[in-house]
């Protein structure tokens, strides 16, 4: 369903995946591993960590879940695709996880024009969030901040929006874990050369 935001829309959707238990038991995991490069802590991932496609920490028997995880969103975007009228495909790209303990924050942001990418859409998937004890995302007008919209979320909820929209989340005061997938969208163009 698309949702009014200021002036513009946000799709949102509950996911309905079949592996969110699972996947938030191996997010978890991750999360209590510290990044090595060579002799150096880089930085403990509790926080924050990045995945891949077939990324093998995902792999429960044989099936890989990051894969399963990933192919649901993209079912997703295309359906978001066609809701607003856009002719083109879109892919996931740039998936990553942040675990929120008590406390912690998302400053304000937006993701365009990050790193020169051109994304054109973003999107957050509460994997592991208490509607009762967790702040949602609040968006923003713009760097201003001096308008506002929270919709209201549950976990299994999937929202994508503009990828120039400014959003964060106020902090978590709760002792419970706020886990949640973000990522970035770009278009896919099918380029022909004769």
């Amino acid at each position: 369903m698309l949702i009014d935001c200021l002036s513009y829309k946000i799709f949102k959707t509950n996911l309905n995946f079949s592996y969110a238990q699972e996947l938030t038991n191996i997010v978890s995991n991750i999360g209590n591993q510290n990044i090595m490069e060579g002799n150096d802590l880089v930085f403990n991932s509790k926080s924050f960590f990045h995945v891949y496609e077939h990324d093998t920490r995902f792999q429960l028997n044989d099936i890989n879940i990051i894969d399963l995880f990933c192919t649901k969103i993209e079912i997703e975007l295309n359906l978001f695709s066609k809701l607003i009228g856009l002719d083109n495909e879109l892919e996931l790209r740039n998936i990553w996880f942040v675990e929120y303990n008590k406390n912690e924050k998302c400053s304000p942001h937006h993701h365009d024009d990050y790193n020169k990418k051109n994304y054109c859409f973003s999107g957050i998937y509460y994997l592991s969030f208490d509607s009762n004890e967790h702040q949602n995302t609040t968006f923003y007008n713009d760097q201003s901040f001096s308008e506002s919209f929270t919709p209201q979320c549950d976990e299994g909820d999937l929202l994508i929006f503009p990828a120039n929209v400014w959003h964060g989340q106020p902090g978590t005061v709760s002792s419970k874990k706020r886990i949640v997938a973000s990522f970035d969208v770009k278009t896919k163009f099918d380029i022909k050369y004769n």
